[in-house]
């Protein structure tokens, strides 16, 4: 990320060999085979592939990014109804969850599970590497997704998990909040991301339907208990936000208003990290937190890029930055071009 901030930031050329150690340790750590690692955003094969996607057209990140599509492929359970990945019962960190699934899970969210992946690799596929292994992930993943959708007269579209379980119930599922890291809002998001990396009239209409539904949705049962980027009311004003941005729908800017002024709402004078508190379930209560998902590094930036026409930039490391529609048909039209050469 930071080879392209620095110099947006400080107008100073960047040394790319400065990155060379850290890319050739990805790289060495990504072509291990078989994967046993994660393969989310937050800890995993995801998160590595943003940093590769920052670092092209370095040759280095190319084999990266290439090996980590690979990693994608050889480790996805290909089903009847697409492509999913599954969560095994040893990657799970709490015990009361790992109690619940005994067989592991399907993650929807963007933090930690395939929603992060369609955010990925849309935009990995339109880069020319390993296009083909990518594209029939994004196909089969997106395609997974859609049969996942709670039914229309529902509040909401996702859960937050479905059971490895083969007879686990699915009208049990529970509505996930509204969030950044599980829930409508990402996976919007992802979907919306993916409609303009692919150029796909369809999947664009499926990411404004599951994003205006959340704008709809009542701030009082959206589950939001502070006002941090990963699952709080700044995180939720800042997607919204882009949601606006990307498609000029009005909901998408009421939305992101309401959540903003909930957000200020959390504010204390003198007391936390900068007048902030994090909700912790673990102590139930709230507590200081400085840092990017939870703190407030993260609420600063929210708030400084809801300010300024400026477009943010740090916000690609959440795979929240939405491609414009003109700007992604012009790529498609100079890969077209160069292909017709």
């Amino acid at each position: 990320m930071m080879t392209q901030l620095w110099p947006r930031l400080y107008g100073a050329p960047v040394d790319d060999s400065s990155f060379q150690d850290i890319d050739d340790t990805l790289l060495r750590d990504v072509s291990q085979v078989p994967w046993l690692g994660l393969y989310d955003l937050v800890g995993g094969l995801v998160g590595l592939g943003v940093y590769a996607l920052d670092r092209l057209p370095n040759k280095t990140a190319a084999a990266t990014l290439e090996q980590i599509v690979n990693r994608l492929y050889e480790i996805c359970e290909k089903r009847s109804d697409g492509i999913t990945y599954l969560t095994t019962p040893e990657q799970i960190v709490l015990p009361s969850t790992r109690a619940q699934f005994p067989y592991g899970y399907y993650d929807l969210g963007l933090a930690h599970g395939v929603a992060g992946i369609i955010a990925f690799l849309s935009e990995a596929a339109s880069t020319g590497i390993a296009t083909q292994k990518a594209r029939e992930l994004l196909d089969g993943v997106m395609a997974w997704m859609l049969t996942q959708q709670f039914s229309p007269e529902a509040l909401g579209c996702f859960t937050y998990s479905v059971s490895a379980e083969a007879d686990a119930p699915r009208n049990e599922r529970q509505l996930a909040r509204l969030a950044w890291c599980y829930g409508d809002l990402g996976i919007a998001t992802s979907v919306l991301r993916a409609a303009r990396f692919a150029a796909s009239p369809r999947w664009e209409e499926l990411g404004l339907e599951v994003g205006l539904k959340a704008a709809r949705r009542q701030y009082e049962g959206s589950g939001i208990a502070d006002a941090g980027i990963c699952h709080g009311a700044a995180g939720a004003g800042h997607i919204f936000n882009r949601l606006f941005q990307a498609t000029g729908k009005d909901e998408f800017r009421e939305a992101s208003l309401r959540h903003f002024e909930a957000a200020l709402k959390f504010y204390r004078p003198g007391e936390g990290v900068g007048g902030f508190f994090m909700w912790d379930n673990t102590i139930g209560d709230f507590a200081p937190d400085e840092g990017l998902l939870n703190g407030s590094i993260g609420i600063g930036l929210a708030l400084l890029s809801a300010v300024t026409p400026s477009e943010p930039f740090w916000d690609r490391l959440l795979l929240v930055s939405i491609p414009q529609a003109t700007t992604v048909a012009l790529q498609l039209n100079n890969q077209l071009e160069v292909k017709n050469a």
